[in-house]
């Protein structure tokens, strides 16, 4: 989804998609794969920069483990986080790594075409997404830290970042999920396959 001019960080996007958090301890992993809106030759006139998705833990501050498609390094991943996203602060990327791409065989290519585009896409290859939730305290003083890791084979994961305090949404509690936006006006947009999420204590 394209964002709106006046979007200043991902707390302000209208398209998240999100759960409560089912406890107060816990870890969810997520398989995914992203593939941005340009063919393998990277072309400047087929190159769609300001694409990103990701998953996020959402409140009034905010933290997301985020794919980007830039043009200096390619497709690359960042863990990011945001204070007083509520208000508008903008959001510090706080460490980034290469993310391997390659185009993608049939017919992986055809569910993928777009009409302006023949060439078949590129997508990183599959990641894991990592995020472990523990409390402490008790009654209201209870606080929420989640760790956020990365894999590239789904056996070894590497921690990126600092430990994030979850703040609780407006009106809501904190939730985690995903995303996928853009800042380019363009119709067409990149795809965020999450082939699945499971959550264990």
């Amino acid at each position: 989804m394209q964002q709106a001019e006046d979007v200043k960080n991902l707390y302000d996007l209208p398209n998240l998609l999100l759960q409560k958090l089912p406890t107060e301890n816990f870890t969810a992993t997520a398989k995914v794969k992203f593939i941005p809106n340009r063919t393998e030759a990277y072309k400047e006139n087929d190159k769609v920069l300001g694409e990103s998705a990701g998953m996020i833990m959402q409140g009034m501050d905010y933290a997301a483990l985020k794919f980007v498609d830039t043009k200096e390094e390619g497709v690359v991943l960042q863990y990011v986080t945001c204070e007083k996203a509520e208000k508008g602060k903008a959001e510090k990327m706080v460490k980034q790594v290469a993310i391997k791409t390659s185009k993608q065989p049939q017919p992986y290519t055809v569910k993928y075409a777009v009409d302006d585009i023949p060439s078949s896409r590129i997508a990183t290859q599959d990641v894991w997404l990592r995020v472990k939730v523990h409390s402490e305290g008790i009654a209201n003083q209870i606080q929420a830290i989640a760790e956020w890791s990365y894999s590239l084979d789904g056996k070894k994961f590497t921690k990126i970042g600092n430990p994030f305090t979850v703040r609780e949404g407006k009106w809501i509690g904190a939730k985690l999920g995903f995303f996928n936006t853009r800042t380019a006006k363009k119709n067409d947009a990149a795809f965020f396959d999450v082939d699945w999420i499971h959550f264990e204590k």
